[in-house]
């Protein structure tokens, strides 16, 4: 019976995808493995598993990943978990339609280097992986996790106008309370650094009053010169509550993005942005 067991495995499971079961995690953070062999013989008895994703859930080349590892087959059915069909029509849906598993760069090219302007899936920490430049043609090559030493999957967009937040880099923001009526809500924003490669940036500022939330803000106008406002400034019980950045100051731009990513912002194309507040 248990020959019998291994031999209906092994026709139905190649191919198909796993996890390494972890009791001290929620199951979204178990590995995900892919089984590219399956193999019982009177002398062996093995199943042969591909790493499918990295640590941030990104898709790994599988053409060239060295990421196998070998077990037992009796090792196997206790420490892993096939996915059902149902999972596994999902998840081969977000690798091979939505390609909701890939790493999305869009980057501008200047002297034969490569400039992020921004990175999906939100808050990758992409210090991690190393990224191949083409100067000669400014594309890029490859992108490799490093801790892998593995190729990842990505999309890229190349921008050669030089406009926006590069995305990573952190606001530096020095303030002053005024001391005045505090019914005024003054905050005075004297000072600020900003990574944007744009030749001119316009901000806004705004005060978060009780019963507001950030979407009473996502809304961008235009400045008293007529530019399109890029960054609002939000500050709320007299510091600095967040920063908001308009992606859809580029129309054409900002909908290539949502097309290959889905939608880019948590507004209308708005997302915050990291900042550091300075108080003198």
């Amino acid at each position: 019976m248990y020959n019998k067991v291994l031999i209906t495995v092994n026709q139905d499971v190649i191919d198909r995808f796993v996890q390494e079961q972890n009791d001290f995690a929620p199951r979204n953070e178990w590995p995900l493995l892919r089984v590219i062999d399956f193999r019982i013989t009177a002398d062996q008895s093995f199943v042969k598993l591909q790493r499918a994703v990295d640590k941030n859930k990104i898709l790994l080349d599988w053409r060239n990943s060295q990421n196998v590892v070998s077990i037992q087959v009796e090792l196997f059915l206790q420490k892993y978990k096939i996915l059902d069909m149902y999972e596994e029509i999902n998840l081969r849906n977000d690798i091979y339609n939505s390609k909701k598993l890939y790493l999305f760069i869009r980057y501008f090219a200047e002297a034969g280097e490569c400039f992020p302007m921004e990175i999906r899936p939100e808050g990758l920490p992409i210090h991690e992986y190393d990224i191949v430049f083409d100067a000669t043609s400014n594309t890029i090559r490859r992108i490799a996790n490093k801790e892998l030493r593995t190729d990842v999957r990505f999309l890229d967009m190349s921008q050669q106008e030089k406009t926006g937040y590069v995305t990573g880099s952190v606001l530096d923001i020095w303030t002053q309370a005024v001391p005045t009526d505090p019914a005024l809500e003054t905050l005075n924003i004297f000072h600020l650094h900003l990574n944007d490669t744009s030749d001119e940036v316009a901000f806004d500022v705004a005060y978060m009053h009780d019963g507001e939330d950030i979407s009473h803000f996502c809304q961008f106008k235009t400045d008293a010169t007529g530019r399109p406002l890029r960054y609002k400034i939000i500050a709320k019980d007299m510091k600095i509550h967040t920063v908001l950045y308009n992606m859809n100051v580029v129309e054409k731009e900002q909908s290539a993005v949502q097309q290959m990513q889905g939608h880019a912002g948590s507004k209308e194309g708005v997302i915050e942005l990291p900042f550091r507040e300075h108080r003198v």
